[in-house]
């Protein structure tokens, strides 16, 4: 029921996240937001895992599938924290008010893994471009090694504010 194709005004088909018709039933609004937290929760971990192997194993297909569920989570971010955001003006217990706000926090943590991974990939589509002869891997560990002692020293001065030292 929530998650359907309706046709528009022009008669051609949408999908649906949520029906505006589930504010009236606040319950089962919840209930329904959940789901769809839930749906975005996967497919941020599903695009993480897919940049993540890239790191190691490159392929062009990675990129586009990142890219696809990227826009896919934008978009499900923006219907559903306007969808919340107008179920919060509705009486709600106090209980579903509370999840409410948790999804709204969830949703945008998902979108923000999202847009990560995306950086992660367009990192990694860097790499791949620019030293085509060694893998990302080979590079990254480069990286890590010319690198580590300056990263460390910055940390530690960063950490003396709070009390934090890589030894």
């Amino acid at each position: 029921m929530a998650k359907r194709i309706i046709p528009d005004a022009n008669g051609t088909e949408a999908n649906v996240l949520l029906d505006k018709r589930l504010i009236s039933a606040p319950p089962l609004a919840v209930s329904q937001c959940m789901e769809r937290t839930i749906e975005m929760a996967e497919g941020a971990k599903d695009a993480l895992h897919e940049a993540l192997a890239s790191i190691l194993d490159f392929k062009e297909k990675a990129v586009s599938g990142v890219e696809e569920k990227e826009q896919m989570l934008d978009e499900m971010e923006d219907k559903l924290s306007t969808f919340l955001l107008e179920l919060s003006s509705v009486s709600l217990t106090d209980s579903d008010s509370r999840t409410v706000t948790e999804l709204l926090h969830c949703i945008s943590d998902f979108e923000r893994i999202s847009d990560h991974v995306i950086n992660m990939i367009v990192t990694v589509s860097i790499i791949q471009i620019a030293n085509s002869s060694m893998n990302s891997h080979d590079y990254l560990n480069g990286l890590n090694a010319e690198w580590s002692l300056q990263f460390i020293e910055s940390y530690n001065a960063y950490g003396q504010k709070y009390r934090l030292a890589i030894n």
